[in-house]
């Protein structure tokens, strides 16, 4: 029995409102089953932070950390 391997990747987030959503959006349609993407966000001032919660609750494969 062969397993996919499980792959994750980084979003670095700093100020980021006015384009993250659309970033976040384009890495949904991927299409690998096993895939985790892991959103850092470097304590922004804007919107960052609660568009990425949200869009997190929305999808779980997105998990999102903040400093």
């Amino acid at each position: 029995m062969s397993r996919i391997p499980k792959v994750i990747g980084c979003v670095p987030a700093y100020q980021a409102g006015s384009f993250i959503r659309q970033t976040l959006q384009a890495l949904s349609l991927q299409t690998y089953p096993n895939f985790e993407i892991w959103i850092c966000d470097d304590a922004s001032s804007d919107d960052t932070s609660t568009i990425c919660q949200k869009f997190c609750l929305a999808d779980p494969r997105f998990k999102f950390f903040r400093k």
